[in-house]
């Protein structure tokens, strides 16, 4: 059986790839992540978020987030849109980082004493769920192919 060695341009145009995709790769998580939470589910668990607590669902009835359009189900992190919409991309030397702006962000995704974690953005030990990756592999994979055919 033959080896074959990666040679030297193979990394170059590999690395170049990689660094060229990760703002798209990044941005395409958040669209992806945002999506998947408008229709009420984790974008890292896959399942649909808790019910809103009895409270609020009494409030929503009542008419008092109108104003919003706030409705009982989807379950989808959306009042004013505010903590939605403050998500960002940071490159990194790894590649990228999805971060939210919104003080409440943290709060909604890992949960309070009387608030359940809805989570948006996995936690160490967490992942996004395999749809939105192999949506990722297209994007890295026609980067590489750019690259080559240069």
């Amino acid at each position: 059986m033959a080896k074959v060695k990666i040679n030297k341009n193979f990394k170059k145009i590999f690395e170049k790839a990689l660094k060229q995709s990760a703002k798209k790769m990044g941005k395409l998580l958040l669209k992806e992540s945002l999506k998947s939470v408008e229709k009420g589910k984790s974008p890292v668990k896959g399942k649909r978020f808790p019910n809103y607590s009895q409270a609020y669902r009494d409030a929503i009835s009542d008419g008092r987030y109108s104003r919003y359009g706030k409705k009982l189900r989807p379950v989808n992190l959306n009042l004013s849109g505010k903590m939605l919409k403050s998500g960002r991309v940071r490159l990194t030397n790894k590649g990228f980082q999805i971060y939210f702006t919104d003080k409440k962000a943290p709060w909604i995704n890992e949960g309070t004493n009387k608030m359940p974690a809805r989570r948006f953005i996995p936690l160490k030990s967490e992942d996004y769920t395999k749809r939105i990756y192999q949506n990722l592999e297209k994007i890295l994979a026609k980067n590489i192919d750019k690259e080559i055919k240069k």
